[in-house]
């Protein structure tokens, strides 16, 4: 080779390295244009997402009268929120329970920081030995009140499919709304009732409502000493010389610090059965701001309605076939199954103290994005996914509840590789539990209803399911996704002091299995103005 030849190839061997070089890094560059995209996208989604809530929490709060006349509130399940050149900004609402409703009403479930173990195996759902697990982990591990229905999954036994119901589902849920390119898409399941309920379409934290008359005036506390006050605000909410009858109760030695005595001093003076609802709403015998523990007639679902004491499963199929049916002025009388005569008047005293026709907390699930195009039913560009829970019991709306739930769907496919996995390792396992259900049809109530296999006809029968997936042979797992809620400000801990009403310690994080309780969550976005 000639020393021009070798330096010709040296050069070009140059030339080639340098181009590569030039290559790489415009590689580089475009990986982290595309990167800062991607990021810029993300962000504008939570931007997006966080707006949403603001605009979801504002169509609640205006919704308050509704509220206090037993009605459910309404939302549109998409906003755009912004409009530019070649893109929209879109929210859009996927189903937050099992019935495919927008808006899940949290009254409507059972309230675990309120709950027995008898109440909690009544439902059907589990079986007297997770009940009592679930309890045991409540007021040991946790101090007194779970803080959110996730730390069920560090109840030895409970599983992520047994708290959220079928995975397939949120998987399914979440994508068609993101994915969505048409109305008839994002109302596929809107109001469709699915069979396989979890824990979280029966049980909640967020059973708590102010103490409230229909008017939105405070209800007078009934259990305190006579006085004059006392009498003037009897007088003037039912008429003059209502007051002298009770003062002549009191005299006699009555004390009304209970439902089912008020109910016995309504009796002794004689107030027709048509009248008590006007009387509940109008009294308490609570000095508290909140009453906990409350189950919302209007929508609680039949497992639900079998944890009120001494309910049956006739009694509760028969509540929640009726509702269909309510007039407006009947949904907003606590006392509707008494006139209905679905209860006795003596049925009916057992559980006054229990129940409600009021939801003021709601869950919602969204997903934010970006849509190409002027099309608002297009795909969103990296969307994002929360779930919320928004309380209307403090005097503006607040966020009880928040964590992001983008990841859900993947959390969801590795859980259930994860159980086809073991299931294939071991052939021990036995089947599913049964249904607590044996037979009956699904019905659809009222908005924010969710009532699945009611038990149909004059004999409903209740199912010997166990519902213990550690009895099954199911193996706890952790949460398919990381939890963060929104820090209350200005001491709003509302949530916190209405699941404590009535019970000692003071809650705390739980873990799966009893492991050590970790970190809290760093929160995704720091609530602030009016919706503290």
């Amino acid at each position: 080779m000639t020393r021009r030849a070798f330096i010709m190839l040296a050069v070009l061997v140059v030339v080639s390295g340098a181009v590569l070089a030039v290559i790489g890094m415009l590689w580089l560059v475009r990986a982290d244009v595309a990167g800062a995209a991607t990021m810029e996208q993300s962000a504008q989604s939570r931007c997006l997402a966080w707006s949403g809530l603001q605009t979801i929490a504002t169509e609640l709060d205006g919704q308050r009268d509704r509220i206090l006349a037993g009605l459910a509130p309404t939302i549109d399940r998409q906003f755009v929120l912004y409009e530019a050149e070649d893109r929209l900004g879109v929210v859009r609402l996927f189903p937050a329970d099992s019935a495919g409703e927008s808006l899940a009403p949290q009254a409507g479930r059972l309230d675990l920081n309120h709950a027995t173990a008898e109440s909690l195996a009544a439902t059907g759902m589990v079986n007297a030995e997770l009940a009592s697990a679930i309890v045991a982990h409540r007021d040991g591990v946790l101090g007194g009140s779970f803080q959110s229905e996730v730390e069920l999954l560090g109840v030895p036994g409970i599983t992520a499919e047994l708290l959220y119901g079928p995975l397939e589902r949120l998987t399914d849920d979440w994508q068609r709304a993101a994915e969505a390119s048409s109305d008839d898409d994002r109302d596929l399941r809107a109001g469709e009732v699915s069979e396989q309920r979890g824990l979280l379409d029966v049980c909640t934290v967020y059973g708590f409502e102010p103490a409230l008359q229909r008017s939105g005036v405070r209800r007078i506390n009934m259990n305190v000493p006579w006085s004059d006050e006392l009498g003037r605000r009897l007088d003037e909410r039912f008429g003059q010389g209502a007051s002298e009858a009770v003062k002549a109760l009191y005299g006699g030695g009555t004390t009304i610090d209970s439902e089912v005595k008020l109910l016995s001093a309504l009796q002794q003076l004689q107030v027709p059965a048509d009248r008590w609802g006007e009387v509940l709403d109008a009294v308490t015998t609570s000095d508290g701001e909140l009453l906990g523990g409350r189950l919302d007639l209007n929508t609680a679902s039949y497992e639900a309605l079998l944890a009120l004491p001494g309910m049956t499963p006739p009694e509760a199929a028969s509540i929640v076939r009726a509702r269909e049916a309510l007039s407006d002025d009947e949904r907003g009388d606590v006392t509707w199954p008494l006139q209905r005569e679905l209860l006795t008047p003596e049925r009916y005293e057992a559980i006054a103290s229990r129940v409600t026709v009021r939801s003021w907390c709601w869950r919602v699930r969204l997903v934010a994005g970006e849509v190409m195009g002027a099309d608002a039913d297009g795909p969103l560009a990296s969307p994002v996914a929360w779930e919320a829970v928004i309380d209307l019991t403090s005097p503006v709306a607040r966020l009880a509840y928040l964590r992001e739930i983008t990841l859900l769907p993947v959390a969801a496919v590795l859980l259930l590789d994860q159980s086809v996995a073991n299931g294939a390792n071991d052939s021990a396992t036995p089947e599913a539990a049964p249904a607590p259900i044996e037979e009956g049809s699904a019905t659809s109530d009222a908005p924010g209803d969710a009532d699945a296999a009611v038990p149909s006809g004059d004999d409903d029968q209740v199912g010997s399911s166990s519902g213990d997936p550690a009895a099954d042979g199911a193996s706890a797992a952790p949460s398919p996704t990381a939890s963060a809620k929104a820090p209350p400000k200005n001491g709003g801990q509302k949530a916190n002091k209405a699941n404590k009403a009535n019970k000692g310690g003071k809650g705390k994080a739980g873990s799966a299995l009893k492991s050590p309780p970790p970190t809290p969550a760093v929160p995704l976005v720091d609530p602030v103005g009016r919706f503290r």
